[in-house]
């Protein structure tokens, strides 16, 4: 509640509110979503999980900007092969990479780099379904998965839904055309490169 129930749903909704400064469209469209509900509606998570475009914004932010980008925080028992050339030594130390993995182009096409919340469907069950899909298929791991699936995710998502309405009620933004982009680029490639180097040591970490 106090670390990953603070600083990831802040880092989300710092991501989010990028998002939707460069995609005005996105932005006077759900605006338009929440502004069509009751009052009391737009304080209702209940409601807000019903309106698809809201949940596909989330997700499609999660998916490029998990809060947790990377974790290496298992250790191998025994000597293992990671592919065909690839030896992590007993005792090496692994995790994922959450920019690469949620951006794999097989599962989520050629423009897996792109932020298109409509690529997750229309309706709730669409969205709904993708996401189970994409997590059984561990290629959108922003909750992680299988037995250390987050306990937290609808936690997160009312939080995040109730918090954008409320923005989105009571604000308009944009971006600063004078602010300079400074991302660094994700390939897989350069991810791939990280991994030969830093999960093939010569020896077991100790």
């Amino acid at each position: 509640m106090f670390l990953a129930g603070h600083e990831n749903p802040q880092i989300l909704l710092l991501s989010m509110m990028r998002m939707l400064a460069e995609h005005q469209t996105l932005q006077h469209q759900l605006r338009e979503r929440v502004l069509a509900l009751s009052p009391e509606d737009r304080v209702n998570p209940h409601i807000l999980a019903e309106i698809p475009l809201l949940t596909a914004t989330i997700y499609e932010t999660l998916r490029l900007f998990p809060p947790i980008s990377q974790l290496l925080n298992r250790r191998t028992e025994e000597d293992v092969m990671l592919g065909d050339n690839i030896l992590l030594c007993k005792g090496t130390y692994v995790g994922y990479n959450g920019y690469t993995t949620n951006r794999d182009q097989e599962f989520w096409g050629a423009d897996s780099h792109e932020f298109r919340p409509e690529r997750w469907g229309k309706t709730s069950d669409d969205v709904q379904l993708l996401f189970r899909k994409a997590c059984a298929k561990s290629t959108f791991i922003s909750f992680h998965g299988g037995r250390r699936t987050c306990l937290g995710i609808k936690f997160a998502m009312t939080g995040a839904r109730l918090a954008m309405a409320l923005l989105l009620r009571d604000l308009e933004w944009k971006l600063d055309p004078t602010w300079p982009r400074r991302m660094s680029p994700v390939s897989d490639r350069v991810c791939a490169v990280v991994l030969r180097d830093t999960l093939t040591p010569a020896r077991p970490v100790r």
